[in-house]
């Protein structure tokens, strides 16, 4: 790396960091006023409000802005070259337009790696502040949960402070979609060392006492009360899951993501999400080695020609929204529904430089 690699490097990364402090400090500002009520009744503290609120949002929220923050940067650095003459200056030194992109390409690319670390070694950590500020209501609906084996779990709600479900039910499908078992609970509570369901105060509906299942919808179905102690319901479903599926899993690692859904493969979102930690840390690369293009070319207003390169980050923000939801209702499969809008800002960049 040369002197005027460290240089560019240098300016790159001091736009970097003005943007991220300036951004987080203005949202920390205006939260903060919106907030502040709440904050201060906060059963543990104003400190523990404040760690339990910022100490999560703001590692997310970097990570989901960390593709513009860089596309930003970049923009900037060009544009304060262009305004002070220095991109002349280099152009004149022989300096071509691939050959100044690489320096804020490569810091783009170290920055990858800090947003996916951000993303996968240090929320994962903060998962307990975030769940602590999600569950300090005194109950929440709970989503039905799907084993991948016919099974199904779902409540009227679920008490957080007590980790018990609330007038749960327990489903069965046989591979037609008919209902062949059903359990009924006023409560239940997950057993970790049994890996199962207490049911108490309930019935089953649909199963012999030898334990062979038929419709539910069967005449021949038989009620079962539970025993007085409860009973057991044996599912890969955990009370993670029920947790997961009402707070966002966002603050889990890949490996965890993919751990749950091998055992609620219902929830196809969780599998665009496992891809989408390692194509939006590149996305930010990606929108970078498409803009440069644009306002290190020649010709045009180059205001302007930001204006455009600041259109890339909205275009990309709308394409990643589309392919998610495509992906989510299996129009598109996961691998395509997250990485789509990065292989087609990088396509555009590649495109791009091509012609400068």
């Amino acid at each position: 790396m040369g002197t005027m690699d460290r240089w560019l490097c240098r300016r790159f990364l001091g736009a970097y960091l003005l943007f991220v402090c300036s951004g987080g400090f203005l949202y920390l500002i205006i939260d903060l006023f919106s907030k502040l009520d709440s904050l201060l009744h906060h059963a543990g503290g104003l400190r523990q409000a404040l760690m339990e609120r910022y100490g999560t949002m703001l590692p997310e929220l970097y990570f989901v802005l960390s593709p513009h923050l860089v596309l930003l940067a970049g923009l900037w650095t060009v544009v304060t070259l262009v305004r002070k003459r220095e991109l002349i200056s280099l152009y004149m030194a022989g300096y071509g337009p691939r050959r100044i992109a690489l320096p804020l390409l490569a810091m783009a690319m170290c920055l990858a790696v800090v947003s996916w670390a951000d993303r996968e070694l240090l929320l994962p950590r903060l998962g307990g502040l975030h769940k602590a500020r999600e569950f300090r209501q005194l109950r929440e609906a709970v989503r039905p949960v799907a084993d991948g084996h016919g099974g199904s779990l779902s409540a009227l709600y679920y008490l957080p402070s007590q980790e018990v479900l609330v007038f749960p039910r327990y489903v069965v499908l046989s591979p037609e979609g008919e209902e062949v078992l059903s359990v009924f609970g006023e409560r239940a509570t997950y057993d970790e060392e049994r890996g199962a369901w207490l049911f108490v105060g309930g019935f089953r509906v649909g199963a012999r006492p030898d334990g062979v299942a038929r419709p539910a919808s069967a005449s021949t179905a038989l009620v079962t009360p539970l025993p007085s102690e409860g009973g057991w319901i044996k599912t890969t479903i955990r009370r993670s899951d029920v947790e997961a599926s009402i707070v966002s899993p966002s603050y889990l690692s890949s490996q965890q993501l993919r751990e749950q859904l091998e055992r609620t493969p219902g929830f196809r979102s969780l599998e665009i999400q496992i891809y989408e930690r390692f194509t939006q840390p590149l996305a930010g690369l990606a929108l970078l080695l498409a803009g440069l293009p644009i306002v290190l070319g020649v010709g045009g207003n180059l205001y302007l020609r930001g204006l455009g390169c600041l259109g890339l980050g909205v275009g990309y923000f709308f394409g990643a929204t589309i392919c998610r939801e495509l992906g989510a209702r299996e129009v598109l499969p996961p691998l395509m529904a997250a990485g789509l809008p990065v292989a087609f800002a990088g396509l555009l960049g590649v495109i791009g430089f091509s012609r400068v």
